[in-house]
Formats: C-alpha cells, structure tokens, sequence
C-alpha cells in the first residue's frame, strides 16, 4: 500500500484517467528502509512488475525469532519470466 501511495503521488493519480501515469510511476520505483518499508529496500521491476526485496531465513522455538541469515535485496532477483508489450 505505501508503494501505490508512493506512485499516487509522484503521478498526481485522480483517477482511472490517469492509469497509464501510475503505472509508469511504480515501474522501476525504489523504496529503501525506512518507517514505510521496515522490511528493507525494494525495487518495483518495469519488465514484469515484480518486486525485488531483500529476504532473511529465520528459525522460531516457543515465542521467539532467530533470524539465522539475511540475503541481500541484489542476490533475490531472478530474470523477468515475461515481459509487458
């Protein structure tokens, strides 16, 4: 949702008329870690519009979470599978 908040207002969205300004809006768009993305930076790719974040594999016993390893937001992307024409 912060991601299309993002795009809203650097397109001017008002409405379906402006469809095509949101799109390339959020295509390419980089969020970096902060209050809106607490889970790290992200990349909205414009080939395919998939995001790209960074992941972390974790481990959990009763309450807690041992976060054992954090992979960089660089080593998750895969290529496009499709693009957009």
């Amino acid at each position: 949702m912060n991601a299309l908040k993002i795009g809203m207002q650097k397109s001017g969205f008002r409405g379906h008329e402006d469809t095509m300004k949101l799109i390339e809006a959020l295509e390419g768009l980089e969020m970096r870690e902060g209050d809106d993305f607490p889970q790290g930076d992200k990349t909205m790719r414009k080939e395919d519009h998939q995001r790209s974040s960074a992941s972390s594999s974790s481990t959990s016993r009763t309450a807690s979470t041992t976060i054992i390893e954090t992979i960089a937001k660089e080593k998750t992307i895969v290529p496009p599978a499709c693009k957009f024409v």
